[in-house]
This record gives C-alpha cells, structure tokens and sequence, in this order.
C-alpha cells in the first residue's frame, strides 16, 4: 500500500472513532438524563395506602343490610367482585369486606396516578387469583 492511502484510511478511521465517541456521549448523556428522570418520579411518587382493617360488620348485620341474597350478588358483580360459583352469604359477606378494605387503597392509586382527561378508555381493577404451589 502506499503512503497516501494509509494516510487516508487513517483518516477515515480517526473520523469514524471520533463519531463513535459522540454516538456514546449522546448515548450516555441520554441514560443519565433518564436515570435521573426516573428517580424524581419515584421521590415524588406517594406511596399506596395500606390495607386498613374492613368494616366492623358481622355476618347478621351484612344479611339484614342486604336482605336479597340475588341483589346482594348483583351489586357485588357490579363493584368488580365476581364469585365462580353460587356464592353462599359467608363468601357474600367476605367479598364485600375484601372490597371495603381494598377501596382506600384504591382511591389513593387513583388519585395519585389519574387518567388524563384525553384517555378514551376506562380502567376497570381486576384482581388475579394466585396460583398455589
């Protein structure tokens, strides 16, 4: 090879390092940016409420407040309780403490996390059963 080509393949070869310099530079100041980015989310990110106790209702009174064991179920299947088979009132009665308790909870994910007024869609909580092992 002669002295003129090495000469301009050393060139083209310092061009392209010195771009790969600027390709990681902007690389790594845009990770950083979004590292930083992330942790003031999560600084000002209120964290979610704890479960409280349910309802100190018993059993008796849920009966009486509901009397119909069909409407009671209904409205249940309403709030987004769903049961996978003819529920008794005891599992009437646990679903709706289970869901007064998890409301608070909820409420504040909600209103710390809204949906923009723009959002065509609607959210509707749903809860997975885990699996046991």
């Amino acid at each position: 090879m002669g002295k003129a080509k090495l000469q301009r393949l050393l060139g083209q070869l310092e061009s392209v390092q010195l771009a790969d310099r600027q390709n990681a530079a902007t690389i790594y100041t845009a990770a950083t940016l979004a590292v930083q980015k992330l942790e003031e989310q999560t600084a000002t990110t209120q964290p979610v409420a704890a479960l409280p106790e349910a309802a100190p209702t018993d059993l008796s009174t849920f009966k009486q407040q509901f009397a119909n064991h069909r409407a009671c179920r209904q409205w249940l299947k309403m709030q987004g309780v769903h049961f996978t088979k003819t529920p008794s009132w005891k599992d009437l009665y646990q679903g709706w403490r289970y869901w007064l308790a998890i409301q608070p909870a909820l409420a504040a994910t909600l209103t710390s996390h809204p949906l923009p007024s723009s959002a065509r869609f609607e959210i509707t909580p749903q809860l997975a059963r885990q699996q046991p092992e």
